[in-house]
């Protein structure tokens, strides 16, 4: 177990601080799937569980994402977490009755049931392939507290059986997350994932025990645990960590490949940003690309942006320039006719004829607006 942790944190580690990012939104997709397995880390009470304060469990989660424009996302996630006490609980009481033949011990597995509703902030790298995103939510936990109990044959109770220890509840609270996590997409619509998430959630639960430890910390000796009063309170561990991995599946087509036509290095992709639903109309005042560069080449000059009927693209219209390097544009919904379909078409120029390629976004097609479509005196 404590390998696989090891290799699990340094995955972890390697994958959140060797990736160099940059500011571009997330590709255009709008709906995600991210199924989930990961380890959790749930710190307790240390006059409860002196020994080991620390306690491990397997995590299950499923999240449903839903991309905005820009870099935000809302995500909405659910989570199980199943998670035992009994190492918690051996390692406090088991030097003091380990050797009691008659002691009893009893444990019962435990659950937790999160239910999120957050916000997510992505950066995509350059290359579109490392998107890292960093995730606030909140919500309800659940917390199904197995019935657990050691009790020993206790010598200063002429030898009848005291439990030392005790625990069992069922609580709602509310709870809150902080997350980090970093994608590396195999293809255009699936990703592998690796992340940290911090929980914060009060969930109390029932606890009767016997302290092994004095004021001072010092373990105490057998006699004092022998005449100890059980204290009865109750109780939360809040602080969770959680180390997890799993999948991103996209819902959308993965745009074919042209094989008759093998786009150079030096090519770029071209994302809409803020597209219309589909099957729909735009309606806004521009119209924002991002260009997503994929290599670099002194010779490259600068992108032409043009537009034309997606009916006819003979009719190509040139609208400006760019200089390179370049991230980002915008076009004006002015430019487009209302109700008719338009083609985006950049093209990057080089003093390489190998160089130079071409990419399209469409059908792009404006809503009717009295503004827009309003004519000047005297124009028909």
């Amino acid at each position: 177990m404590k390998k696989n942790n090891m290799i699990l944190y340094s995955a972890i580690l390697l994958a959140c601080c060797t990736i160099t990012l940059s500011l571009h939104a997330q590709p255009n997709k709008p709906w995600q799937l991210q199924p989930h397995i990961g380890l959790s880390h749930t710190l307790l009470n240390k006059n409860i569980y002196p020994d080991k304060p620390v306690n491990i469990g397997q995590q299950f989660g499923l999240g449903l994402q839903y991309a905005l424009r820009n870099h935000l996302a809302f995500k909405l996630e659910v989570q199980y977490r199943q998670f035992s006490l009994q190492k918690n609980i051996t390692a406090t009481y088991g030097n003091l009755i380990g050797n009691d033949p008659s002691a009893i011990r009893s444990f019962q597995p435990s659950s937790i049931v999160n239910g999120l509703l957050g916000m997510q902030y992505s950066l995509l790298s350059k290359n579109g392939r490392n998107q890292l995103e960093l995730g606030l939510g909140g919500g309800i936990q659940r917390l199904t507290q197995g019935q657990n109990m050691v009790a020993f044959s206790n010598p200063y109770l002429l030898g009848n059986m005291d439990t030392v220890y005790q625990s069992s509840g069922q609580s709602l609270a509310p709870v809150a997350q902080l997350g980090i996590q970093n994608t590396y997409y195999i293809r255009c619509n699936f990703g592998i994932t690796l992340g940290v998430n911090v929980q914060y959630a009060p969930a109390l639960y029932d606890v009767s025990y016997t302290r092994v430890t004095a004021d001072n910390g010092s373990p105490i000796s057998f006699q004092d645990f022998c005449k100890a009063t059980n204290i009865v309170q109750t109780a939360y561990a809040p602080l969770n960590f959680s180390f997890v991995a799993g999948i991103h599946i996209a819902f959308r087509r993965c745009p074919p490949k042209d094989d008759g036509y093998p786009l150079p290095k030096s090519c770029f992709n071209l994302l809409w940003r803020n597209p219309a639903p589909k099957d729909s109309c735009f309606r806004g005042d521009k119209i924002t690309c991002a260009i997503v560069n994929s290599a670099f080449s002194p010779s490259i000059t600068g992108y032409d942006i043009s537009i034309a009927p997606l009916n006819n693209l003979n009719q190509q219209q040139f609208l400006f320039s760019l200089p390179y390097p370049s991230l980002s544009f915008n076009i004006s919904s002015a430019l487009l006719e209302a109700n008719k379909q338009y083609v985006v078409i950049v093209q990057l120029k080089s003093n390489k004829k190998t160089e130079e390629c071409v990419q399209y976004i469409n059908p792009v097609k404006r809503c009717a607006d009295a503004c827009k479509d309003a004519k000047l005196p005297g124009k028909q």
